[in-house]
């Protein structure tokens, strides 16, 4: 359960992400399902739009027609004032980057916005432009398929191999390894703990950190070593530091500055499998890391930022989102209005006034919300009450739509 101060009234967008094989699509059938039997849907309000090479058959979800196109400008003339509610669906298959600015418009008119798509691709990368999406994503849905190694029967199998169009879904443990089911509790995973800043997501990281001490597991912490906000100093190897959460306690960590010296550690460490990766955002290269590890029965907790201050990528995090086996997300509370909060508005001062960050200024800047001694810092708000100055205009633009 997320709370919230305020009901969260503004555009959301959902993303709903998987292998082949997984209920993606069914879960869209049901929401549509829903929104007839409800009422609410009717001839204007809601857009379902839908890739050609998402479904041998794309014209039906369910029992509902949808348009069936692979042209955004189609899509974007189709979004009418009355349209309320816009589903994208086989968005993986969108090869134009202008798939994420057109998400980014819908969400931004107030509008919501559910969007399926594939999760990896048979190499075990991040499909398409979904990371792209997902960076811009208030929620996330993990849909799961069943692993299709002879007697595994796994329901967590989130990774698919094959060729053209036989693909098939896989357990993260027999995607790499050809060898018999191995037993629940010695199979790799990772949860993600997303949010913006001050939306609690260190600290829900920190009680399951004491959950797992307390059934006797040696778990290791692992922090980013070019945070210096609590007494560590930056290293160029890893070393002893401390991690402050914001109830004012303290954890020792090891300090790590990416994705190599993540490996390096756990691997001279081979009898800790279970790791918290605090401020995941910073470390380049994390992702093949994590997605090496995992088969070799490494169970990972790891929380950062969803997206960056200008809503863009930040680091491999929205490419671990397509690697999760669970994922956490939170709100913070608008410091202007008090909605959900879904974004990290960066300020900074200049000749001692107080501003927005220009979309220009670097992306790494680790803070907090010390006034009195960083050059940035943050504040939590809306999408509505969010600004960056120098901010391109988008290819789309929508009228709001007033709920």
């Amino acid at each position: 359960m997320v709370f919230t101060a305020k009901p969260f009234i503004q555009g959301k967008f959902t993303v709903i992400t998987g292998p082949v094989g997984s209920d993606k699509v069914a879960l869209v059938a049901s929401f549509l399902d829903h929104l007839v039997d409800s009422g609410y849907r009717n001839d204007h309000n809601v857009g379902v739009f839908r890739h050609p090479a998402d479904d041998l058959n794309p014209e039906f979800i369910g029992r509902h027609q949808v348009q069936v196109t692979d042209n955004l400008d189609s899509i974007f003339q189709s979004i009418t004032p009355q349209t309320r509610t816009v589903f994208l669906v086989g968005a993986a298959h969108y090869t134009s980057p202008d798939i994420v600015g057109l998400a980014d418009a819908v969400v931004r008119s107030n509008r919501d916005l559910i969007v399926a798509g594939l999760n990896l691709d048979s190499r075990g990368k991040p499909y398409g432009y979904m990371p792209n999406l997902i960076t811009l994503a208030d929620e996330i849905i993990l849909a799961k398929a069943i692993c299709s190694y002879p007697g595994c029967r796994s329901i967590e199998a989130n990774r698919s191999k094959g060729q053209e169009l036989n693909f098939e879904a896989f357990c993260a443990h027999h995607y790499t390894n050809e060898c018999p089911p191995i037993p629940k509790e010695l199979a790799g995973s990772l949860k993600l703990y997303l949010g913006p800043m001050f939306s609690g997501k260190s600290t829900r990281w920190s009680r399951e950190l004491n959950k797992v001490k307390k059934v006797g597991w040696d778990p290791i912490v692992l922090n980013y070593s070019r945070d210096v906000r609590d007494g560590n100093t930056d290293r160029e190897n890893s070393g002893k530091g401390y991690i402050t959460l914001h109830n004012g306690s303290q954890l020792e960590a090891v300090l790590v500055r990416d994705g190599s010296e993540v490996k390096n550690y756990l691997t001279s460490h081979p009898n800790q499998k279970v790791v918290f990766i605090n401020e995941a955002q910073f470390m380049a290269g994390l992702y093949q890391t994590i997605f090496d590890l995992i088969p070799q029965g490494y169970q990972f907790h790891v929380d950062g930022l969803s997206r960056g201050f200008n809503r863009g990528k930040f680091g491999d995090i929205a490419d671990l989102v397509c690697l999760a086996d669970t994922v956490d997300m939170s709100y913070a509370t608008c410091v202007v209005c008090g909605d959900p909060a879904t974004e990290n508005q960066r300020m900074k001062r200049v000749n001692g006034t107080v501003m927005p960050a220009h979309y220009d200024d670097p992306l790494e800047a680790v803070g907090g919300k010390d006034t009195g001694k960083a050059e940035f810092f943050y504040e939590a708000r809306c999408l509505k009450d969010w600004i960056l100055i120098g901010e391109p205009s988008l290819k789309y633009s929508l009228p709001k739509f007033n709920w």
